[in-house]
């Protein structure tokens, strides 16, 4: 291989790699940057939050942390607003960047149609920290905007596209097949269960699936094993259906692989350090809180968190951990909880194990 096509195909992985992140970095950033309500609509005001809050983070002068959640979730949050005013896709800049992880950085490319050069949000960032505005995202935002608005003129009706990644659009229709395939079976897998009138969709039919997920399985790797048969596909689709139900979520699937590699089909991967699975979560891609189905009756077996104390999972618990933030507060704010990270992490919205 030419070393042309292996520096291309590097590139290409470093960006398939950083679109496989972008979903779950914006669902991060309310935890690691913003407050919870921050509205994440991706408008001109929610970028001039955003800039605020990284100017009281970054003092005059100081250095952008490079590789760090809090940066690489600001950079997707900046690039989408982007993405969605001028259309386009992600693309990647091979040229090196000091103290960065990545092999090259991520740039957003509007529509080809308006014939601008694409925009590092690294660069971008960067920038608004050393000159300290507070308007230079939604400034950036404001000439895309414009550059669309002079496109419209000239031709009227004309809309900016945003071109899919391919990876994701092959895991839209894996995920669309999985469902209509579970629905279409689901009077089958009712009947196997041996009590096919208390499937009803309701949050406490939950109680009567762990009780049978427990009497089959004793473990979490047992689970894990066996997964594809035909008893836990069942089992995960309902589970996501009942939240879907009860909260307004939606199916969802966003593969990702360590290291950049191929991106795993819908439940075809055959080692750790990947996401190969459903999930249901609110219809806002940009919501931290989800539902993993798998992960969920992984986690049934569990009985000590990260801190080794003692806890007690049940399937149930899928169904409230996509309440809002502050339902459970006074006056419609949320209770601090220092713990419940970890909790989090060991009940519902357990996704499969990433390896670093």
């Amino acid at each position: 291989m030419s070393e042309s096509r292996a520096d291309d195909r590097e590139m290409q992985r470093q960006l398939s790699m950083w679109i496989s992140l972008v979903p779950e970095a914006q669902r991060a950033l309310p935890r690691v940057l913003l407050p919870a309500k921050f509205p994440l609509d991706h408008s001109p005001a929610s970028l001039d939050a955003l800039e605020a809050r990284l100017l009281e983070h970054y003092e005059p002068g100081g250095t952008v942390e490079r590789g760090t959640a809090m940066t690489e979730s600001a950079m997707t949050y900046l690039g989408e607003s982007l993405l969605a005013v001028a259309g386009g896709t992600w693309g990647w800049n091979r040229r090196p960047v000091g103290g960065y992880r990545w092999r090259g950085q991520p740039v957003v490319c509007p529509d080809p149609e308006l014939q601008l050069q694409p925009i590092a949000p690294l660069l971008l960032l960067t920038y608004a920290m050393r000159k300290r505005t507070g308007s230079a995202f939604a400034a950036e935002f404001a000439r895309l905007g414009e550059a669309v608005r002079e496109r419209r003129e000239r031709e009227p009706g004309w809309e900016p596209a945003v071109r899919q990644d391919p990876g994701q659009e092959r895991a839209r229709a894996e995920l669309a097949v999985w469902l209509a395939d579970r629905r279409a079976g689901f009077e089958e897998w009712a009947r196997e269960t041996g009590r096919p009138d208390r499937w009803d969709f309701s949050p406490e039919s939950l109680d009567a699936l762990e009780a049978l997920v427990r009497s089959r399985h004793t473990g979490g790797e047992e689970i894990g094993a066996a997964r594809r048969g035909p008893f836990l596909q069942g089992a995960a689709w309902y589970i996501g259906e009942v939240v879907c139900r009860a909260k307004g979520a939606r199916w969802k699937f966003e593969p990702f692989a360590v290291g950049g590699g191929a991106l795993p089909a819908l439940f075809g991967a055959e080692e750790s350090g990947t996401v190969d699975e459903p999930f249901a979560g609110p219809p806002k891609d940009d919501d931290e809180a989800v539902v993993y189905p798998v992960g969920i009756l992984r986690g049934l077996f569990t009985t000590r968190d990260e801190l080794d104390n003692p806890i007690e999972t049940h399937l149930r618990d899928a169904v409230g951990d996509l309440d809002p933030d502050g339902e459970d507060g006074e006056d419609g704010e949320a209770e601090e909880d220092d713990g419940a990270d970890e909790r989090s992490f060991e009940t519902a919205r357990r996704a499969p194990h990433r390896e670093p």
